[in-house]
């Protein structure tokens, strides 16, 4: 149960706390003689995670292990933990009894958020929306939005990408489908779909975290949207 939230000023000598920072932690109750603070209620993907482990009590604290998770010590009781994977997770503390005897003193349960997902365009298009064939051969580019964009300073950015046109299927490295392939777009037709897949995005957080978009697909269109005249263009 938690008893409250407080603020507090660290200067600890790690990776990620370089400097003074002021932190939000959620202080626990102790169970055991034991307490663990933690930064948020759960763990994140990517990134690393301190937490506190503490002994209220006078028994000492032997050793810390998160499953499935990458530890770290740190000075003044403090750990790092980083995971590959999403989903549940624990904290084990052990503590040597007054008989000298090591025991588990607290099961901590712990879920490991997922990174978040960006939201892949073509040309400015997203998912199952509809591309008119022009603008996808004028524009060519494959672009990235973060579902929460006020969360972070800068946009992801897209490394990688394939692409099908026909029986070739094309590897890209970069955000956009090269000028070399522009005359082959013209033999998409009306009703079709184009798709891309595998698309690499390095997230805007701290760590730069990559992840990937399996597939991302457009209805191909034909319209006039970019007639003047008798001339049709779009600016590049």
């Amino acid at each position: 149960m938690r008893l409250s939230v407080l603020i507090i000023f660290l200067l600890v000598s790690s990776s990620i706390f370089s400097q003074k920072e002021v932190l939000e932690f959620q202080l626990s109750k102790p169970e055991n003689g034991i307490q663990v603070n933690m930064l948020d209620s759960s763990f994140q993907v990517g990134d690393v995670n301190p937490f506190q482990v503490l002994s209220t009590g006078s028994e000492p604290i032997l050793k810390v292990e998160v499953f499935r998770g990458n530890v770290h010590y740190n000075p003044m009781g403090w750990y790092e933990v980083s995971f590959k994977k999403a989903g549940p997770t624990f904290i084990k503390v052990f503590c040597k009894n007054s008989r000298g005897e090591p025991y588990l003193a607290m099961t901590k349960p712990v879920d490991v958020q997922p990174l978040p997902t960006p939201e892949v365009f073509i040309c400015d298009v997203k998912n199952d929306s509809a591309l008119n064939i022009e603008h996808l051969i004028k524009n060519r580019k494959i672009t990235a939005k973060m579902r929460t964009p006020d969360q972070f300073k800068y946009h992801p950015a897209v490394l990688s990408f394939r692409f099908s046109l026909g029986k070739d299927t094309i590897s890209v490295k970069g955000n956009e489908i090269p000028f070399s392939y522009k005359s082959k777009l013209y033999d998409l037709k009306d009703g079709g779909t184009f798709s891309i897949y595998d698309v690499k995005v390095m997230l805007p957080n701290k760590n730069k975290n990559v992840v990937i978009v399996p597939k991302v697909s457009v209805f191909l269109i034909n319209t006039d949207q970019y007639s003047v005249g008798e001339r049709r263009y779009i600016g590049n």
